[in-house]
């Protein structure tokens, strides 16, 4: 891959980028150099991407970019048109990511605001990203593109596995009533991709309260298989299944796959809350 003298990327990594993966960063890079020369020092992939557990046509590339600074009104403006060009450009694989500075990360993620771009689209203002989850990624398992191997980062093991709790509590229990209603909600909960997305959504924290571990969307279907009783193994087979865009599926019925995939995700929920993992 070539990429310009103002668009520089290191990659000190453990294994190769996929190639959809490193194309659509070069054009970012090139893109906000031009725009923002020399604003953009620190360049970070976070999630499937740094676990190594990008799946193409499925996964989005999650970033955080690091400024010295924080970003004036005009050079919003300027980020703004960067995401607009880019989503114009190469439309799949979306970016999800967050603009932060070095002592944003050097503290905990607590009352912060930031700018984020969000399924391509930028956004000037919001907490999108900001949790215990992408700091301790950043400080686990780094993955630059550009500034430092290893950056100074907050990382609390406690904030995260009350974090995690409080996702499943709210967010991924708040969906599963969604589901369990009559909206949209309903009907959209038959889908495949949101099986495959709640299933191995909720093993995910599952397994950060219980080990202290951070893991990707695969590893957390192997976790659900082994910790899990084998009365929910075929719904974990089939998020796994789906995340390898297989077409093995264990429910023909889409009725009976929701039914078991909310019965499985409120079984997960309940588990992580009332058993403690071990501290340290």
């Amino acid at each position: 891959m070539r990429v310009g003298p103002r668009s520089s990327m290191n990659f000190p990594n453990q294994f190769p980028l996929p190639s959809e993966v490193s194309a659509t960063m070069s054009a970012y890079t090139r893109l906000v150099d031009d725009k923002l020369p020399r604003r953009i020092c620190g360049l970070y992939l976070t999630g499937s991407v740094a676990f190594d557990d990008y799946r193409p046509r499925r996964s989005d590339i999650d970033f955080v970019a690091v400024c010295d600074t924080a970003l004036a009104p005009s050079e919003l403006e300027m980020l703004r048109q960067v995401h607009t060009e880019l989503r114009r450009t190469i439309p799949s694989p979306k970016l999800d990511g967050v603009y932060l500075t070095w002592p944003a990360l050097a503290a905990a993620p607590v009352g912060l605001s930031a700018p984020y771009c969000l399924r391509g689209r930028f956004e000037a203002k919001g907490d999108f990203a900001i949790n215990p989850v992408t700091w301790c990624t950043l400080h686990r398992h780094p993955l630059p593109l550009r500034g430092p191997a290893q950056p100074v980062v907050h990382h609390d093991d406690q904030m995260l596995r009350e974090w995690c709790r409080q996702n499943l509590q709210s967010y991924w229990g708040g969906w599963v009533r969604s589901a369990r209603g009559y909206g949209v909600h309903r009907l959209y909960s038959l889908i495949r991709e949101l099986t495959i997305w709640g299933i191995l959504g909720v093993a995910r924290p599952h397994a950060t309260i219980k080990t202290g571990a951070l893991i990707s969307k695969s590893a957390a279907g192997a976790y659900a298989l082994d910790v899990f009783p084998s009365r929910w193994s075929a719904i974990i087979r089939e998020a796994l299944a789906g995340r390898y865009n297989s077409d093995r599926r264990s429910y023909r019925n889409i009725f009976a796959r929701r039914r078991e995939a909310l019965a499985f995700m409120e079984y997960v929920i309940s588990d992580a809350l009332k058993r403690e993992g071990p501290q340290g």
